[in-house]
């Protein structure tokens, strides 16, 4: 992590990635106890599906360079000293040094990057084509021989589009894995952590292919501390993250592993997190990463190991995780695992690596072990391989550990050493294991005498236990030193290419030229002698399901993937198929690598099942098997869906409505459905046309009203029916009949299919779809940005007997009502006055057709203005769909004395504490009612009128609620009951709100 130098040092944002508690604290208690879950656990924040990395990179452009750390970081928790290390090997190995096979400069000066900052925090994954390097703050993206594919750019660009702190917050301690198991990348960097208060982020982005430049599923995860010095981990349950945690003010709380939901990561699905916490005693604690083909054993545990609480023990943990049910995982430990005596590196400080031409010593980081902790599974054993920096003699060495379990046992030491073959000092490493169980250990080496360089070591599977026996390879000879700051590295990384399982990739960080901001990250690949690429293949279907009725075909694609030497021949075969099934295969045979497609025929007697069939690969040395699971159903019966669009209509007697029937296959196959209707009003008739129709093809049907057609709402049941009788399927459609206008607005339905009557401003249009009832609607405003008013009017006389005017409307606003709305207005020329019908309002995503109505006065002239408004901006859009402006007769009131205007309750039946006499504060008029009262009362309070409604009315009414309590106690609530139905409904759910 590298942070702002204007921040103090031992605050929360000055923390350093290495920052933590000032002192050591007790041994943990001998037996293992679940951990404390923290409350970082639950759901993302947010995620997404990204834009492809190549174009999100293009977007960002070169990186901006690193911030300064501070120079002074506070050790974490950790034994300092104990006896003499008993395990040093002081001489270097006797095997030749091993050859480089790629070597090259990667993000620095030397490719262009401007070093602005220390440290870089070097590390790389390497995938089954390319190479990724993060350093504290950029990425790049190269082929396996150092080919650029993407140059340096900031790591904030992966979450490019996603908004909030992983935008816009390029905060660093990135690290990115490799999912061998998946064939994916993930990358996490932190955000927010300048902040003093927080809350702070954990960015997360999961490639959805091997394609390191192609498109990510994107998440961000929230936490109330300081959430320093992340380590990435993959595990087949989950992806694992390690912390050092910090309150905001900068003091050190504890270590904290979260498991986040792989499986649901891999398909960009929403994911949580689960997050436990160690006892302050621990810090820098990391989750075995998964190396090789072979996972581990279903169902095991991760395994977590930290320092110990003593100068001669370990800390392992074991974290399962249950996704089903979160309640039963659990966090284990520290079981304590004893190691040879060790003290480590750099005394209290943690600060005395020496350098050629300065006094400028660098920091050893010894307080933790080293990233990563490499997990391989061989089959009779796990592995896991670590390394920290100890004091070796006068010097610094590097002390590593290959400890083993099987089947997710509590690990045990197999072998460990200390690499310090001269007085040299080496520090920062990183160790892996290839598949031939052989190990390679790269770090850094600096001397009074010798500038900070990169080198490495390795050992076979067979040699003398504890000891590197390959001679040292140097990568690159250092050119200066850092001056002026002591932070180095903070981590570097070792990594193994999957494709081989035997090159071995390490980057890391050396000087060009003596400097205080001049660092140079390197990477280089190379083999141990022992591991060689063994002639073999894999073999899969895909998809590895498939279903068919009897009697039809199912096909997969049967792919085989060379793993290691020289391809081989296959042949394919296939056991297991149901009675009556036959299986091809085109090509029947490949070379490795190929692929072939397999084809399933059924008979019509197949039995119904389910049948997990073999697919066998028989190549020239090896023979391999995949699982098909195929499940053949009877035939399907022959039946079909109807549907009606739209679902409402609205006609005037004398007129006619129109309606579109659709019809879809619902299972087996398309037969001619043949159309009816039922419950026309009378004076009406319904026709079709076509009046039968095949299956998966609609129909139009036409209700043609006549003068003396009755008045009202009527439901018409559309009618499908197949050859026979059966089977029959109906839909419902909502007629509307309306007497004809007498005056009034024209066109209010715009169903001529334009905007004539009215008079329109700005873009106005009329669609044919998406109308609130009929074929047509004015659209108001258009599809792309438009600047200011767009507006439809029309100017009326309320004719005799209308006392309501109503209109539908559907917002469309990907804006705020700040910049974008729609609103209407009806202006009285009559009375020269204007109301504002419709009051700005915009809505993202529509919530759908909204009435508004409003009081008119017959005889008197008005004019009705629609109005959609949109600021021009790019990308957001604004229109509103307007549609059934119409007049009607106004209802009475059966409420009495509903405005409580007679100033008492009459007409109401009162209880408790009830007043009408309240003559401030009304919704409209003088007076309003309340219940309660302004003094404590003691129950409810309330007042209830039975009265008969009209048909079709909607009852409303206004409160104001003014509770200082919770509704736990204290409430306003309504209620309707039907007393012809014998039903009553809460109309107004219990509330309370203290400022009313």
């Amino acid at each position: 992590m590298i942070l702002a130098v204007a921040l103090l040092p031992g605050t929360a944002a000055a923390t350093s990635a290495a920052a933590a508690t000032p002192a050591h604290a007790a041994a943990a208690a001998a037996a293992p106890a679940k951990k404390h879950q923290s409350s970082d656990s639950g759901p993302a924040v947010y995620h997404d599906l990204s834009p492809t990395l190549a174009a999100m990179a293009a977007a960002s452009g070169p990186a901006h360079g690193d911030r300064v750390a501070p120079d002074e970081d506070t050790p974490l928790p950790h034994p300092t000293r104990a006896a003499a290390d008993p395990v040093v090997q002081t001489a270097p190995g006797t095997k030749a040094a091993v050859p480089l096979a790629n070597n090259w400069d990667a993000i620095g000066p030397n490719t262009g990057y401007s070093d602005t900052g220390v440290p870089p925090d070097p590390n790389a994954a390497v995938g089954t084509t390319q190479v990724m390097e993060l350093v504290n703050t950029a990425y790049a993206v190269y082929s396996k021989t150092g080919s650029t594919i993407i140059g340096a750019t900031n790591t904030s660009s992966f979450w490019s589009g996603f908004g909030g702190f992983c935008q816009s917050a390029n905060d660093g301690d990135a690290t990115v894995a490799f999912d061998r198991l998946a064939n994916r990348w993930v990358v996490q960097q932190f955000a927010n952590v300048t902040s003093s208060s927080g809350p702070y982020y954990e960015c997360v982005a999961v490639s959805t292919s091997a394609d390191a430049t192609g498109t990510y599923n994107r998440y961000s995860y929230q936490f109330t501390n300081f959430p320093d010095y992340p380590k990435l981990a993959v595990w087949p349950q989950a992806y694992f993250t390690t912390y050092n945690m910090f309150t905001p003010a900068g003091a050190f709380v504890d270590a904290e592993i979260c498991a986040m939901n792989r499986s649901a990561m891999l398909t960009g699905a929403a994911a949580s997190q689960q997050c436990f916490t160690t006892s302050s005693t621990y810090g820098g604690i990391l989750a075995g990463d998964v190396d090789g083909t072979a996972a581990p054993p279903a169902g095991e545990d991760e395994t977590v190991v930290g320092l110990g609480a003593t100068a001669t023990t370990l800390a392992t943990w074991k974290f399962h995780v249950d996704w089903t049910t979160p309640a039963n995982s659990a966090f284990t430990g520290p079981a304590a695992l004893t190691v040879a005596s060790y003290t480590t590196a750099c005394g209290t400080s943690g600060t005395c690596i020496p350098q050629s031409g300065t006094t400028q010593q660098l920091d050893s980081l010894s307080d933790r072990i080293m990233y990563r902790l490499a997990y391989r599974n061989f089959g009779d054993h796990e592995a896991l391989v670590t390394d920290d920096a100890v004091t070796a003699g006068s010097g610094v060495g590097v002390r590593w550990y290959e400890l083993r379990m099987t089947s997710g046992s509590t690990p045990t030491v197999y072998q460990q050493g200390t690499y310090a073959p001269d007085s040299t000092y080496r520090w920062m490493g990183s160790i892996a294991m290839d598949k031939a169980g052989s190990i390679a250990l790269g770090y850094s080496q600096s001397s009074s005498s010798v500038h900070p360089s990169i080198r490495f070591t390795g050992r076979a599977a067979g040699d003398t236990l504890g000891s590197m026996t390959q001679a040292e390879t140097t990568i690159i000879t250092g050119a200066g030193s850092q001056t002026s700051y002591s932070r180095w590295g903070d981590y570097t990384s070792m990594s193994v290419d999957p494709t081989d399982d035997c090159t071995f990739f390490y980057t890391d960080e050396y000087e060009p030229a003596t400097g205080n901001f001049n660092w140079q990250t390197r990477i280089a690949s190379f083999q141990l002698p022992n591991c060689t690429a063994t002639a073999d293949y894999s073999i899969s279907a895909s998809p590895a399901s498939g279903s068919v009725t009897s009697g039809t075909s199912a096909t997969t694609t049967v792919s085989t993937a060379a793993t290691g030497g020289d391809t081989e021949s296959v042949t394919f075969s296939a056991s297991g198929l149901p009675s009556g099934a036959t299986a091809a295969f085109s090509p029947t045979s490949v070379t490795a690598g190929g692929s072939s497609t397999l084809t399933i025929a059924t008979a019509a007697s197949t039995p119904a099942g389910t049948y997990p069939i073999t697919v066998t690969g028989t190549g020239t040395a090896h023979t391999h098997t995949t699982t098909y699971s195929l499940t053949v159903t009877p035939p399907a019966t022959n039946d079909f869906s109807i549907s009606v669009s739209p679902a409402t209509g609205s006609v005037t007697q004398g007129s006619a409505a129109t309606v579109s029937v659709s019809t879809a296959v619902a299972s087996g196959t398309a037969q001619t459905v043949t159309f009816s209707a039922t419950g026309v009003p009378a004076g009406a008739t319904a026709t079709f046309s076509p009046a039968s129709a095949t299956a998966g093809s609609g129909s139009t049907l036409t209700i043609a009203t006549s003068a003396g057609t009755a008045i009202g709402n009527f439901t018409v049941n559309v009618v499908g029916t197949y050859p026979g009788g059966s089977p029959t399927h109906s839909a419902s459609y909502t007629l509307a009949v309306t007497a004809p206008s007498t005056g009034g607005i024209v066109n209010g339905g715009f169903e001529t299919g334009d905007l004539s009557g009215w008079t329109t401003a700005g873009s106005a249009s009329v669609v044919n779809s998406g109308a609130h009832s009929g074929t047509y609607a004015a659209r108001i405003g258009a599809t792309t940005p438009t600047n200011g008013d767009s507006s439809a009017a029309q100017t009326f006389t309320a004719p005799s007997g209308s006392g309501t005017l109503s209109f539908w409307y559907n917002v469309f606003c990907p804006d705020t009502v700040t910049y974008d709305w729609a609103t209407a207005t009806l202006k009285d020329n009559t009375a020269n006055t204007t109301s504002t019908v419709l009051a700005k309002t915009c809505v993202n995503p529509s919530s759908g057709w909204k009435q508004i109505t409003a009081p008119v006065t017959a005889g008197h002239s008005y004019t009705l203005t629609l109005t959609s408004h949109d600021d021009n901006y790019s990308g957001d859009p604004t229109y509103t769909l307007y549609d059934d402006a119409t007049l009607s007769a106004a209802a009475s009131n059966p409420i009495v004395n509903g405005g409580f205007e007679t100033g008492s309750l009459s007409g109401w039946t009162a209880t408790g504490a009830a007043s009408a006499a309240v003559n401030s504060g009304a919704h409209s008029g003088t007076y309003a009612a309340r219940l309660g009262s302004t003094s404590p009362t003691n129950g409810d309070s309330s007042i209830a009128q039975t009265f008969t409604a009209a048909g079709g009315g909607t009852l409303s009414f206004w409160y104001n609620v003014t509770c200082p309590d919770t509704v736990t106690y204290d409430w306003a609530t309504a209620t309707l009951k039907d007393n012809t139905a014998n039903t009553t409904a809460t109309v107004l759910a219990q509330t309370c709100a203290a400022s009313s």
